[in-house]
């Protein structure tokens, strides 16, 4: 019998995202729990996707420095034009 190794423990954190449209094929996406975290793109999905790559390589900053995140808590609500969207993200 072949034995296996342990799994590693990867890190999952909460994105919780705020997407608004900004323009014809345009659109806005912001990590509103840590400041500066947002992406854009010509579509929803593409501007969530840019946040989540853009969350990844913050939180994976904080991960390997051993800092603790500056949560923005609690979160602000959502302004009428705008989506909320949760996200779990594994580094």
């Amino acid at each position: 019998m072949k034995e296996h190794s342990p799994l590693a423990s990867t890190p999952v954190f909460n994105c919780l995202v705020h997407v608004r449209q900004t323009g014809s094929d345009a659109y806005e996406a912001v990590a509103i729990e840590l400041d500066g975290v947002m992406g854009q793109g010509s579509t929803r999905r593409d501007a969530l996707a840019s946040v989540v790559a853009k969350f990844k390589t913050v939180m994976a900053d904080y991960v390997a420095r051993g800092e603790a995140v500056p949560w923005k808590r609690p979160a602000p609500a959502p302004a009428p034009h705008e989506q909320q969207v949760f996200i779990a993200v594994h580094l």
